[in-house]
C-alpha cells in the first residue's frame, strides 16, 4: 500500500464522518433552541470539513504513537508509514489556520481540539494511556469543544437548556470511549497504558460504558420530565435500554469481544440519538404547523 492510501485508511473515513458532524450537532441545536431559520450554512459546511481534517490529523498522530496494525473501531490493519506524526501535526496546523475564517470562538475550539490531539498522542505525554488524561481529552474534545464550535456560528447565547445538554453529550462520549477500548485490553497493557481496560479488563470498561450511557439516558428523561425537551423525546428512551442490553451481552464475550461488537453498539447509539433529534424537530414542526407556541423556543429556556 502506498503512503497516501495508508494515510487514507488510517484516517478511518467511516468513523471520521461522524466526528465531522459534531459541529453540525451544535449548529442545529442552536437553531432548534431559538427557533431560527438557517444562519451562515456555508460556515457550517466548512466546519464539517475542518473537523473531518482534524480527526484525520489526530488519528495519524495516534497511529504513529501506537504503530498499531490490529483491528480498531471503523479501521483496518495498515502498516503505519514513516512521517505519519509529521503529517498529522501539519494537517492539524493547516486546519487551525483555516478555522480562523469561521470566527474567534470556532478557531479557539479547533485550536483546543488540536492541542488535545497532541497531548493525547505525543510520545512525551501520551495522555492516551493515562487513566484520567484519556477520558478528559475525549470528553473535552468531542463532547464540548466540537459542538460548541458549531453552536457559536449561530450567534445566540448559551441558555440553561444548551448548557445542560452538554452533560448529555459528555456522557455519550464517555460511553463510547470506554466501550471502544473493550477489545483492546491486551494491546494497551503491552504498551504500558493505564487505560481502564488495561487495569480492570473488558468487563470494567464495559461496566463504565453502561454507567455513562445510563447517565446520558437519565439526563434525557429528566429534561423531558421538566419540559426542557419535548414530550415526544420519550420515544427515544426505550432505545437507551437497547444500548444497555447490548453492553451486557457484549460483556459475556471472551477476550472483550471484537471491533464488530463495537460497531453494533455504534448503530444502536446512533438510532437512539437520531430518534431523539427527530423527536425534537418533529415536535417543533408540529407545533408551528398547528399555530402553537414552539415548545418554549425562541427565548432562553427556564424550568416551568
Amino acid at each position: 500500500m502506498n503512503r497516501a492510501a495508508a494515510w487514507w485508511a488510517l484516517a478511518r473515513p467511516k468513523g471520521t464522518f461522524w466526528v465531522g458532524t459534531l459541529p453540525l450537532l451544535g449548529y442545529g441545536f442552536a437553531h432548534w433552541n431559538y427557533g431560527l431559520q438557517a444562519r451562515v450554512p456555508e460556515y457550517a459546511l466548512l466546519a464539517v470539513v475542518l473537523w473531518w481534517m482534524l480527526s484525520a490529523g489526530a488519528l495519524w498522530l495516534n497511529a504513529a504513537l501506537d504503530q498499531d496494525e490490529d483491528e480498531t473501531l471503523f479501521g483496518r490493519s495498515v502498516t503505519v508509514p514513516d512521517g505519519s506524526a509529521t503529517a498529522g501535526l501539519g494537517l492539524l496546523a493547516v486546519t487551525c489556520g483555516i478555522s480562523s475564517v469561521l470566527g474567534p470562538i470556532p478557531f479557539l475550539c479547533m485550536s483546543g481540539c488540536a492541542a488535545l490531539a497532541v497531548v493525547y498522542s505525543h510520545p512525551a505525554l501520551a495522555w492516551k494511556g493515562h487513566p484520567l488524561g484519556g477520558p478528559f481529552v475525549n470528553a473535552m474534545g468531542y463532547g464540548i469543544l466540537s459542538p460548541a464550535a458549531g453552536y457559536s456560528l449561530v450567534g445566540v447565547p448559551v441558555d440553561v437548556r444548551a448548557a445542560g445538554t452538554v452533560g448529555v453529550l459528555v456522557a455519550l462520549v464517555m460511553g463510547m470511549y470506554f466501550a471502544a477500548q473493550a477489545f483492546q485490553g491486551p494491546a494497551d497493557a503491552a504498551r504500558g497504558y493505564r487505560t481502564l481496560v488495561a487495569t480492570h479488563g473488558a468487563h470494567g470498561a464495559l461496566s463504565a460504558a453502561r454507567w455513562a450511557f445510563a447517565i446520558a439516558g437519565g439526563q434525557v428523561a429528566i429534561w423531558t420530565l421538566v419540559g426542557g425537551y419535548p414530550r415526544s423525546c420519550v420515544l427515544a428512551l426505550p432505545l437507551w435500554f437497547s444500548v444497555d442490553r447490548w453492553l451486557v451481552e457484549w460483556s459475556g464475550r471472551a477476550g472483550g469481544g471484537s471491533e464488530a461488537d463495537a460497531r453494533v453498539l455504534v448503530r444502536r447509539v446512533m438510532l437512539a440519538g437520531f430518534t431523539l433529534i427527530g423527536a425534537c424537530f418533529g415536535q417543533y414542526v408540529w407545533n408551528v404547523a398547528h399555530g402553537e407556541a414552539p415548545a418554549g423556543l425562541g427565548t432562553a429556556w427556564v424550568p416551568r
